[in-house]
């Protein structure tokens, strides 16, 4: 984070030399609501023992990495079938030792399992179609990389990584507040759908 550039589209992006791969503010953001999501979650299901802090703490850190690493996967699969490329493909698959750091790393994200609410797995569930939704129309689009500086690439790769973090804290969410959003949600779409009609000449 201390190494603040922009890529070839002119994005802004923190890129370190010495990782030699940028991430973007999208990410930060999305990492940083599914470590206080789960926190906050967790802490609220475990109530004020002196020790919930500690342990909601060490889960979301490493869920939020595991779920990241899920995302990554995701991700390099339609970007390898689309660029012809192997690289990334042989750099986490290839072989015994790789394809073991890479599952591990995917694993992370059941950290959080004895947390995850049967009651928000609808809702969860439909966090995860939407992002399955954003990826299918990148890839239809032809799977610009954001570096490109396409606006449809980088907005569509903000909405996914949001996404894909936002299903983790939904897992483990307290389902009243669940079903509190689920109205709202209902709401503002009930009345833009009125909005709509009733702008309609």
């Amino acid at each position: 984070m201390l190494h603040v550039a922009t890529d070839s589209g002119g994005n802004l992006d923190f890129y370190s030399s010495a990782q030699q791969h940028p991430f973007y503010p999208f990410t930060l953001v999305a990492a940083i609501l599914s470590f206080g999501g789960v926190t906050y979650f967790i802490v609220r299901a475990e109530g004020a023992r002196w020790w919930s802090l500690l342990l909601a703490v060490v889960v979301a850190e490493v869920s939020t990495v595991g779920m990241i690493d899920v995302y990554e996967q995701s991700f390099i699969v339609p970007a390898q079938f689309l660029d012809h490329s192997s690289y990334w493909l042989a750099h986490y698959w290839g072989g015994i030792g790789p394809a073991s750091v890479t599952i591990l790393g995917m694993s992370w994200v059941l950290a959080a399992f004895p947390w995850w609410r049967r009651e928000n797995a609808r809702f969860a569930g439909t966090l995860l179609a939407a992002y399955v939704v954003t990826m299918v129309i990148w890839i239809a689009i032809g799977f610009p990389a954001v570096e490109s500086g396409s606006p449809s690439a980088y907005l569509l790769n903000t909405i996914n990584r949001l996404l894909s973090q936002a299903t983790l804290v939904a897992l483990v969410a307290d389902p009243r507040w669940v079903e509190t959003l689920r109205r709202k949600i209902r709401a503002l779409a009930r009345k833009g759908a009125l909005g709509s009609g009733a702008a309609a000449p």
